[in-house]
């Protein structure tokens, strides 16, 4: 590598859906908020971002509805520059043969620091050579019983444990929590932790419109309509929490589970309960910054981008004991600015009392600024720096501490 990188390349193959069709969760997920908000970061400090994509398309017409819904404008999102690396043509056992070939030209052209920004979606797929990292903002043991239902061959997974072995590529985890996985997933491989990216600043400024008022008796979730995301919680939590509202804003994905969702509404007559399908951005923040409590049902999650944005919003959130919302946002309560339960009935009971301290004036006062300070460590800004000196780390050849246990 040369002696100065001044580019970052990212390697992704976004899931393409007609723009007609509203169902943005299948594409808009954590990794697409990455990809949009670390280029435009990056950009504003003078870097030169490359986006690399496995599909020939009109990427920047197919963003658009994305950057309408996370309020993003003018086109500082875009890269300088947009390369495809494949027509989509596959060798034996799912390698790609012109995304490795089109790798090689890309570190033969530019100083630059490539990285897989969808690690587990590309990385089963070969796409490992010439890569300096991996991103990884899934559980790896999650993708991997994933792919085992979509019955990936054998020689495959094969011939990953033999490149990651061979090879031994960097794997930037987006929390320790997901560090963890990864070693548990492939062994002592060099990882490092790097947070995702929160555009906070937004429900920043609403939350603070909102501190000094009594805020209602209503808990919000933002997720997408997916059974993964597990949102029957919610409505088991609902039910034993008649007299708050639970406002639950989600993306379309899995339509019939939406349906699922609305039918047992019905049937346990939660008239607590309300849906907001495909918010706008402004709607989002603005509900989730009126909200007093944030309820996080997703157990395991690697992250939760959520839960941060809840946080700045000065809206305190309850999240499962497991994953990285309580053990890397939340810092397993020690900052205490949320909190944390096992099963739906702890989080009844963590809700109800809470209810009680808001009813009983500003005693959730302190809470609300620490959970809004903690916050700021996720910004766009703080994490663009994160990156900087892993780049320049890269150039000097310095070995990379393994992070996250």
């Amino acid at each position: 590598m040369p002696l100065n990188v001044d580019t970052l390349t990212l390697l992704f193959d976004f899931r393409e859906i007609p723009l007609k069709e509203p169902l943005w969760g299948k594409v808009l997920g954590g990794g697409t908020k990455v990809i949009l908000l670390l280029t435009r970061e990056l950009r504003r400090r003078g870097i030169r971002v490359l986006w690399l994509h496995t599909k020939s398309s009109k990427l920047k017409e197919y963003l658009h509805p994305f950057k309408v819904y996370l309020g993003l404008k003018g086109d500082d999102i875009l890269p300088d520059e947009i390369l495809y690396a494949v027509n989509g043509r596959l060798y034996r056992h799912g390698i790609m043969s012109g995304g490795i070939f089109k790798l090689s030209k890309v570190k033969e052209k530019y100083s630059t620091f490539i990285v897989n920004i969808q690690s587990h979606n590309l990385f089963e797929k070969g796409l490992t050579l010439f890569v300096d990292a991996h991103y990884v903002h899934t559980s790896p043991l999650l993708t991997r019983r994933e792919s085992v239902k979509r019955k990936i061959k054998v020689k495959c997974l094969e011939l990953l444990k033999m490149l990651i072995e061979r090879r031994r590529p960097l794997f930037i985890a987006n929390s320790k929590y997901t560090a963890r996985e990864v070693a548990r997933a492939y062994g002592d491989v060099k990882r490092v932790v790097i947070p995702p990216p929160v555009d906070v600043v937004s429900f920043l400024s609403e939350g603070r419109r909102h501190l000094q008022r009594k805020r209602p008796e209503m808990v919000v979730c933002v997720s997408r309509f997916h059974p993964y995301k597990n949102l029957e919680l919610v409505l088991d939590v609902a039910e034993g929490v008649r007299g708050a509202r639970f406002v639950v804003c989600a993306l379309r994905d899995d339509d019939r589970y939406l349906i699922k969702l609305r039918r047992e509404v019905i049937k346990r007559e939660l008239d607590n309960v309300y849906f907001i399908v495909n918010p706008r951005f402004e709607d989002l923040v603005r509900v989730v910054s009126k909200a007093s409590l944030y309820l996080h049902p997703t157990m395991l999650e690697a992250f939760g981008i959520p839960v941060v944005e809840a946080l700045s919003a000065g809206t305190i959130p309850i999240v499962p004991y497991e994953g990285g919302p309580w053990q890397d946002v939340l810092e397993e309560g020690k900052i205490g600015c949320g909190f944390a339960f096992r099963d739906a009935r702890e989080a009844i009971d963590l809700i109800r009392g809470l209810i009680c301290s808001e009813r009983e004036s500003r005693r959730l006062m302190p809470m609300r600024k620490r959970g809004m300070s903690r916050a700021l460590l996720f910004s766009p800004s703080k994490v663009a720096l994160k990156w900087l000196s892993l780049m320049k780390a890269s150039v000097k050849g310095r070995s990379h501490g393994v992070g996250g246990d």
